[in-house]
């Protein structure tokens, strides 16, 4: 199925955890099931064949690799380690989906803002505004960064800033203390600036 919002995201700091707690808010507010239509690159990782560290010895082409991610950044406030997911082919598949997608959403934390890689994923977003200049890019601000487009070349008639707050919450996929969302007022803010999309419903 069609990816219809992609996220990016920094995984440290309860990222992780937030990313999936908010694509099934979007996924039952949006009326969507099949795995890539909210897309996270390490769901949609281990949504197909994968290797546990069972069977096979060693992981087969086109096979995700799932462990424990053991980098100390990545552990919660109680030292939990997370589960991880790594495709091979994770690029091609993030290309793809950015290239479907019709709101491309920025998860702005500090920890974002410390990655080059999520960095790496904003300046993609240029391109694909070449390609497909009617994509919607929100940046969904967490920490009050306070984040300028312009700055970054990216055009404003493109770009919606929605400030937000995290939330502490455990419960649910947070499962850990220290987890954190945000609050059912910052949502609506979110939909409000994504839109109604009755087009996206499926089934």
């Amino acid at each position: 199925m069609t990816t219809r919002i992609i996220m990016s995201f920094a995984m440290a700091e309860g990222g992780m955890m937030f990313v999936q707690w908010l694509r099934n808010r979007l996924m039952q507010h949006y009326g969507l099931f099949s795995t890539n239509s909210v897309y996270v690159d390490f769901v949609s990782a281990r949504a197909g064949d994968a290797y546990y560290g069972v069977t096979p010895e060693a992981p087969l082409p086109h096979y995700a690799t799932v462990k424990a991610d053991l980098r100390e950044h990545m552990r919660s406030a109680t030292q939990a380690i997370p589960i991880g997911a790594m495709h091979p082919d994770w690029k091609e598949m993030f290309t793809k989906a950015m290239n479907e997608a019709d709101v491309v959403l920025f998860i702005l934390t500090k920890a974002f803002m410390a990655s080059q890689w999520c960095l790496q994923e904003l300046d993609g977003f240029k391109l694909v505004l070449e390609k497909r200049p009617g994509v919607k890019g929100i940046i969904l601000d967490l920490e009050g960064i306070g984040f300028d487009p312009a700055q970054k070349g990216l055009p404003t008639a493109n770009i919606t800033l929605v400030q937000a707050g995290k939330e502490l919450s455990q419960g649910g996929i947070l499962w850990d203390r220290g987890l954190w969302k945000i609050s059912d007022r910052d949502f609506d803010s979110l939909i409000r600036a994504i839109g109604e999309h009755g087009e996206w419903r499926e089934g």
